[in-house]
């Protein structure tokens, strides 16, 4: 059944078998008849590699047992299935045997053909060991290559990453700054704009006083000076009137009457003078006008200021005023440290329920990028957003810079 299903195997087991017993010099188990059991299932399946090993272990065998003329036939069956397939190690193992059983003559050539043949593959084992050290050696030369490239990738790697930590780092720190000065910049802000209000309402309290006393002085110097002198001569007129005639008395009283009324104006005069308070909107205009007229007098700059009367300044919020204070104040300082300007002209214009604001000088001007990158520019820029308004600067090199700032009321 095995034979049937398995016959190379089966072959194979046969002269394995049979070799064995022959390098055992057991000549009892069946020589040689399992090597040519074995030969014949390799014919018959046209086993060409069986076929040589068999017909060489069959030159053995005979060898072995002295039959040189069997060897012979079966050595030269094997060189010729050994040259077919090209199993050189059993071409080479045919020649040597050929030689040892052929006579002298047949012996030596086969001879040199093992000589040959062994000097050829010893040849081409060389190469191939030459070769293959070769090959072993760039082999190593690549992977101590790849290793080092490895090595100085992994170096690359680690110091993109060490930097990429420290631009990461450096990153945060510097946001991390600028939150903070932003932050700064804001507190700064506030208290600035509290100290402004607090210097505006400073001023308007001093403005007012001032102008009370002023109210005051005059009220007191109408009803104790003029209408004491008033009261006076009313008295005197009133002495002659009780010596005179009835002709002169009538005269006298008139004006006496006359007196009286120009005393009682007076008087309301004096009253509506004691009582009368500062206006918010000349306040507030005052205090402005007076940064103006300060700050241009220490730069030695002339100016021209002027309010719109139909802007109700009680009515805007003190955040607003705040705001509109800074924004000329940013805007002088700017004029002031880069224009190189001779006048500046400050106005207020109501117009249709906004707050136009408008600062013009006549310096150098600048270019127009500088708007985007300079610092005062875009804290003018921010507090008009705040104020939910418009603003737009205009400026031409040599020919002086406009802000122009709408608001609404």
């Amino acid at each position: 059944m095995f034979l049937a299903t398995n016959p190379k195997p089966f072959a194979m087991l046969l002269d394995n078998l049979a070799y064995v017993d022959l390098l055992s010099n057991n000549f009892e188990n069946e020589l040689p008849e399992l090597f040519y059991r074995s030969l014949a299932i390799r014919d018959s399946i046209k086993d060409l590699s069986g076929i040589s090993t068999n017909t060489l272990h069959l030159a053995e065998y005979y060898k072995q047992i002295s039959d040189d003329s069997l060897a012979k036939v079966f050595g030269k069956k094997a060189e010729k299935a050994s040259l077919r397939i090209k199993n050189n190690e059993e071409l080479l193992r045919s020649y040597r045997l050929l030689s040892e059983v052929s006579d002298s003559n047949n012996g030596l050539r086969y001879a040199h053909r093992y000589i040959k043949l062994n000097d050829s593959l010893q040849r081409e084992e060389r190469l191939f060991k030459d070769k293959f050290a070769r090959i072993r050696f760039e082999t190593e030369e690549k992977v101590e290559k790849i290793a080092k490239i490895s090595k100085e990738n992994q170096i690359l790697v680690i110091t993109i990453l060490g930097l990429s930590v420290l631009f990461l780092l450096g990153y945060i720190i510097f946001r991390q700054q600028q939150s903070n000065k932003e932050l700064l910049f804001e507190q700064k802000q506030q208290q600035s704009n509290q100290e402004i209000y607090r210097l505006l309402l400073s001023q308007q309290v001093k403005l007012e006083e001032g102008r009370k006393m002023e109210q005051h002085r005059m009220s007191e110097e109408l009803h104790d000076g003029i209408l004491g002198r008033l009261f006076g001569v009313r008295l005197s007129l009133d002495g002659i009137n009780q010596r005179a005639n009835d002709g002169f008395t009538d005269a006298r009283n008139k004006y006496i009457e006359e007196l009286k009324s120009i005393e009682r104006e007076i008087r309301l005069i004096s009253h509506d003078l004691g009582t009368e308070t500062l206006s918010p909107e000349i306040a507030y205009v005052d205090v402005v006008e007076s940064l103006v007229s300060d700050l241009c007098s220490v730069h030695k700059i002339e100016f021209e200021f002027d309010n719109d009367e139909n802007i109700d300044w009680e009515s805007v919020d003190n955040q607003k005023k705040v705001n509109l204070f800074r924004i000329i104040q940013e805007s002088l300082q700017n004029i002031f440290k880069h224009a190189q300007a001779s006048i500046v002209k400050i106005s207020f214009n109501y117009v249709d329920d906004k707050i136009n604001l408008t600062i013009l000088d006549d310096g150098i001007g600048f270019k127009s990028s500088k708007v985007k990158r300079g610092i005062g520019l875009k804290n003018i820029t921010s507090r008009v957003k705040q104020m939910n308004g418009v603003v737009d600067f205009i400026s031409n090199q040599e020919a002086g810079t406009k802000v122009s700032v709408g608001v609404p009321m």
